[in-house]
């Protein structure tokens, strides 16, 4: 944690040891809610997500969340939190490409009293959705906008879906393609040459982890 009342002179406020690996965190008035990692493979992903007072620095409590948390956000209202459930891929599994099970979703958890309402928690199925992978669903970044609107970047399905306060999906679309030309395209050499392009492949289409 860190003191930034002061930018110019930000103050270190100590370190909170988490049970796994911390992967994003969300702040509600003096509570933040902190998600982790606690997989043991990759087909066994696992994680919680844990409020922690900012003033204390001590739990307040968690919630077990059945899957690999990824992104956070919190709603501006403070009522809500939601977390994209990404269950990472095996990048060496089938040269990394999708579907790699168990398929992955979003939860969305009711904040009261800066804690959290692990019995509220709404698990929101992505499946069936997307074109590039429809059985493996893979949420990454989460945003809430001003009207409680959760709205998710499915990254290696190249698709966003929109999910209203109650867990509906009320819009889903394909985040589009396009070719690039002019690009340095090889990783392997010290040079940058910007000679190569790259053109959409739909049988193997994976949108960058970048």
């Amino acid at each position: 944690m860190i003191d930034i009342n002061a930018p110019r002179n930000p103050k270190a406020l100590g370190n909170i040891k988490m049970p796994g690996e911390p992967t994003a965190v969300s702040v509600i008035g003096d509570t933040s809610f902190v998600a982790v990692n606690t997989s043991e493979s990759y087909k066994n992903p696992s994680g919680k997500v844990h409020a922690i007072n900012l003033k204390s620095q001590k739990e307040i409590n968690r919630c077990e969340l059945w899957g690999q948390p990824d992104s956070t956000a919190s709603s501006p209202d403070g009522s809500f939190i939601s977390i994209a459930i990404v269950n990472e891929r095996d990048e060496d599994l089938q040269n990394g490409r999708i579907p790699q099970m168990p398929a992955r979703n979003l939860v969305m958890i009711s904040i009261g009293d800066g804690s959290l309402v692990c019995g509220s928690m709404n698990w929101v199925n992505m499946t069936g959705l997307v074109s590039i992978g429809t059985e493996d669903p893979e949420p990454e970044f989460v945003d809430i906008n001003d009207i409680g609107e959760t709205v998710l970047t499915l990254q290696e399905n190249n698709h966003i879906a929109v999910v209203d306060q109650d867990g509906k999906i009320i819009s889903h679309f394909s985040a589009g393609t396009t070719d690039l030309e002019k690009i340095d395209a090889l990783d392997e050499r010290g040079a940058l040459i910007f000679n190569g392009s790259q053109k959409t492949d739909f049988e193997s289409l994976m949108v960058s982890n970048g």
